[in-house]
């Protein structure tokens, strides 16, 4: 049993080692010195441990009990056996319950005693045992009189005929309240309880007074004169005539509970928090992943569990001593828990082992990136004068575990592997998902290092008109070549810049770089040319977007009718009246607006009349089956058709041979793209071909 432990050696009671500093010897102290009899049994009732209150009151000492289940010699022929049977049947059912029962000392004298009983519940759930405080409520007449006035209590009484409510004359001044300042408040202390308490005190009134119960208890909060607030318990009875379903009268006693909330919670903390780092233990955070765990198996969700332990941690020990170590480890937490979301737990198991929970993950990579920030909050700076790193070990749920204790231990493996790997970093407990987060973050790390250096290319591809094969336009095209990674595609670096924030600055290296070509090739003779710029569709949710095109043009001196930009048809899709207004914004430029892929959703047929747009591009997907496919060939109809009635111009995509070509200057397709007419090219390569073909049609 937990608390057993806590009580008869100064060790660990999860992991069983020596607690050199005694905290949880703490714990005896507070139940040893209490003024309440404290009695600690196991799962069936059988005593192993008393405090000297139980003696000094019982007169049994603990040698003589242990062993020995309360109700074999306390009670006596008075002790009402319905008040036993209830005791009985709430410790079978492992409940929790408080209880007046008659007693009696080794020595025959009777005493009234109130038993409040709660179970103790071990990492598993399952019971361990039980802890019961007791105290005598045998007072009467002058005594209880007595005990009223030097106690922080007060007897209470409201009357049915008058409604008033009569509250003994000494209990507000125990928290500060002079006789005028007492005299105003209302009996019933109303108007100073917690405003989030107040309305169960008024319901727990109004159900004694209306007769719904006879008796009954509530805890709640009063404001002290100072402010403070104080916890009180109320007990109220019912007193009723024979006939009369509402009671004749109400009596009861307030009771000021809170040094013993406080011992309460200082109990709980001992039992549930590191006494050192104030963070949950291992206790607390088996509770609370075991909770996750089943949240996130109903909901079909992941969650993580990182094991984080610091690198050398034993040369700061042996090399500094104990009090250094402590005050690195408070110092690790709180830098920590600096790095972490509000919904992340962390616990410190013991020694410099930390484990951390997070919930509701919607993807691995959120573990390692979680991770790399943990890492990189401890390298920041020393930390309590000492430079610290640490290994991370990773484990997710469902994959690496169903349950909490295999979710730890795999995380742990993990940390070890971490370690292994050269300290200061983490490993994923599947090599697989390592591989595949590991590599992911390797990307994310060069893109970040290629948008701060500008380390891209523009491709530029013309569009060609489709009766005579004038270049009238480009698009122009992201690439990257990284030193360590080789030609990275933009489909796999977008969706990560798109992931972690980065789209804005590749989209604003795009626009500008693409401008300024423009321009350059304009001062150099060429001929003015519009040239199309693709905005993603999270850059495009940026309400600033407007105003960045505007910066791109102003920066570099490009006129804006020498600007389209190229929207998806999925992105003008997801809010209709914001995607109109925002296209007005970019239209108001001068820029033109394009809505690229078309065809590939038909979700935006029925605000092509209302989006101030000034062309379609067919998707190539379409375009490829032209003209054997006819599905294919009756859509792009169909597209050229609806664009001719709303006098918008149309591009087809992905024009590779003579077929398609001739198919859609049979259409009147305006303008082609695609290899038929060139491959992205290179800007002096795109330079040279424009003055080629220039040089021809003159």
């Amino acid at each position: 049993m937990v608390v057993k432990g806590a009580f008869q050696r100064a060790v660990d009671p999860i992991t069983g080692n020596e607690d050199p500093r005694g905290e949880h010897a703490k714990l005896a102290l507070v139940a040893q010195y209490t003024d309440n009899p404290v009695i600690i049994a196991d799962r069936d009732g059988r005593i192993e441990w008393v405090n000297a209150a139980f003696t000094r009151v019982t007169e049994y000492g603990l040698d003589e009990v242990r062993g020995r289940r309360p109700g074999d010699f306390l009670q006596g022929p008075g002790t009402d056996p319905r008040t036993v049977a209830e005791i009985g049947a709430c410790l079978r059912a492992g409940k929790g319950f408080r209880r007046q029962i008659l007693n009696y000392s080794k020595s025959g004298r009777q005493y009234m005693l109130e038993l409040d009983v709660q179970p103790v519940r071990g990492d598993s759930g399952e019971i361990d045992g039980f802890i019961a405080i007791e105290r005598d409520v045998t007072e009467s007449g002058e005594l209880l009189k007595l005990a009223l006035e030097s106690a922080r209590q007060a007897v209470w009484h409201w009357n049915a005929s008058t409604h008033q409510v009569v509250l003994s004359g000494h209990f507000l001044p125990l928290f500060g309240y002079d006789a005028q300042a007492a005299a105003a408040i209302d009996p019933t202390m109303l108007s100073i309880t917690h405003p989030g308490d107040r309305p169960d005190l008024e319901h727990w009134y109004e159900s004694l007074q209306n007769g719904t119960t006879d008796q009954g208890e509530i805890e709640y909060r009063i404001a002290a004169a100072d402010g403070q607030w104080h916890s009180i318990l109320s007990r109220g009875r019912a007193v009723k005539d024979s006939k009369a379903h509402a009671p004749r009268r109400l009596i009861g006693i307030h009771h000021d509970i809170t040094a013993r909330k406080a011992a309460e919670d200082q109990i709980r903390r001992m039992a549930f928090f590191d006494t050192l780092t104030g963070l949950p233990n291992r206790t607390l955070f088996i509770d609370r992943l075991t909770q996750s765990v089943s949240l996130a198996r109903r909901n079909h969700s992941q969650l993580g569990v990182l094991f984080l332990d610091l690198d050398n941690f034993k040369n700061v020990n042996d090399g500094l001593g104990h009090e250094a170590g402590d005050r690195l480890l408070v110092a690790v937490a709180t830098r920590v828990t600096s790095a972490l979301r509000a919904e992340s737990v962390l616990a410190r198991l013991g020694g410099d082992e930390f484990v951390l929970l997070l919930p509701d993950l919607h993807e691995a990579e959120e573990a390692a990136v979680t991770a790399r920030r943990i890492l990189e909050t401890l390298s920041e700076s020393p930390v309590s004068e000492f430079t610290v790193t640490a290994s991370i070990g990773i484990a997710l749920f469902p994959n690496d575990g169903e349950d909490p204790l295999t979710l730890i231990k795999n995380a742990d493996t993990a940390m070890y592997a971490a370690k292994d790997s050269g300290r200061n970093g983490f490993r994923f407990f599947t090599h697989a998902m390592n591989d595949t987060v590991m590599g992911t973050l390797r990307l994310e790390t060069r893109l970040r290092q290629a948008i701060r250096e500008g380390a891209f290319t523009l491709l530029y591809q013309p569009k060609v008109e489709a009766r005579t094969g004038t270049i009238v336009g480009m698009e122009a095209l992201i690439r990257w070549t990284d030193a360590e990674l080789g030609p990275v595609p933009p489909s796999e670096f977008v969706p990560v810049a798109e992931r972690h924030g980065l789209i804005r600055a590749l989209g604003d290296w795009v626009l500008k770089a693409a401008c300024a070509q423009n321009v350059a090739w304009q001062k150099a003779g060429l001929p003015g040319l519009p040239v199309a710029v693709n905005v993603s569709a999270l850059d495009f949710d940026d309400p600033e977007l407007p105003a960045r095109i505007r910066r791109a043009l102003d920066e570099t001196g490009l006129e804006a009718r020498y600007l389209e930009i190229e929207l998806t048809e999925s992105a003008l899709m997801k809010d209709a009246e914001r995607t109109t207004a925002l296209l007005h914004e970019i239209k108001n430029l001068g820029v033109s607006i394009a809505i690229d892929d078309f065809g590939t959703g038909y979700s935006s047929l029925a605000y092509l009349g209302t989006f101030p747009i000034d062309r379609l591009k067919i998707d190539r997907s379409f375009v490829r089956d032209l003209p054997s496919v006819n599905s294919a060939a009756e859509i792009t109809r169909a597209i050229i058709g609806i664009a001719k009635r709303l006098s918008l111009s149309v591009v087809a995509e992905g024009v590779e041979t003579e077929d398609h070509a001739k198919f859609l200057q049979d259409e009147q397709c305006d303008d082609l793209q695609g290899y038929l007419s060139s491959r992205p090219l290179p800007a002096d390569a795109f330079e040279h071909m424009v003055r080629e073909k220039t040089a021809r049609q003159d």
